[in-house]
């Protein structure tokens, strides 16, 4: 799939845009496999809510002022940073420890809802919450694990689990399909968890990258390459 080479500062991210292929009222596969995140221990700490006037959505710390979510999430409808959005890392139960306001973003494309395939932002944040909560390191280019290989791990606020006020985690979710540049995956996911980072464990101390970003839902029928699912 075609990938997009962005570089903030020293650090060179690869950026896949994840879309769940959706049943016609949930994007849930048989079993709803998610547990609640309760722990306050990385990596979960780093895994924190934005809200928005009507909703929310997920984002991750990958450096200690920088988060990474959904561009669609931080832009309103002109294309332009939406004014007053906080960031609560480790939020759980509708409670959190610390917030820090976003100052400036990067976005991948400003009509994230025309060009899917660079729905993904990257945001500046007020305090260096990193220090305090963890971050999760992205994959570079020429280190980035083949997807096919890999199982995925999901964290997000979905809406239809429990309202939102606590993040659903799925591990050992794979990748299903190819559509373009774009990929689809069987973690159970709603809106809410737009923005969640799809996360892989590598190497023999099994550290943990950041892959790819949950942008949203499919719900059309179209044919797709399959990938075999991983053992």
């Amino acid at each position: 799939p075609a990938m997009k080479l962005s570089k903030i500062g020293s650090v060179a991210l690869v950026w896949m845009v994840i879309l769940g292929m959706s049943s016609a009222s949930a994007n849930v596969f048989g079993k709803d496999d998610r547990v609640e995140m309760n722990g306050k221990g990385y990596p979960w700490s780093a895994i924190g809510r934005i809200d928005l006037d009507n909703n929310w959505c997920t984002a991750t710390l990958i450096g200690i002022d920088l988060i990474l979510t959904a561009a669609h999430c931080v832009l309103d409808e002109t294309g332009r940073q939406r004014p007053d959005l906080e960031f609560m890392p480790n939020y759980r139960d509708g409670e959190y420890k610390k917030k820090a306001k976003l100052t400036e973003i990067w976005v991948g494309s400003h009509q994230p809802l025309v060009d899917v395939e660079q729905d993904w932002a990257i945001a500046r944040i007020s305090k260096p919450l990193g220090r305090r909560f963890g971050t999760i390191a992205v994959a570079a280019s020429d280190a980035s694990p083949s997807l096919e290989n890999h199982s995925v791990t999901l964290a997000g606020y979905s809406m239809d689990f429990w309202y939102g006020n606590t993040a659903g985690v799925q591990d050992n979710c794979a990748i299903t399909g190819v559509l373009g540049a774009r990929l689809m995956h069987d973690c159970d996911s709603r809106p809410g968890a737009s923005g969640a980072a799809l996360f892989v464990r590598t190497g023999k101390n099994g550290g943990l990258r950041v892959v790819a970003v949950n942008s949203a839902e499919r719900f059309e029928d179209v044919t797709t390459r399959r990938l075999p699912r991983p053992g």
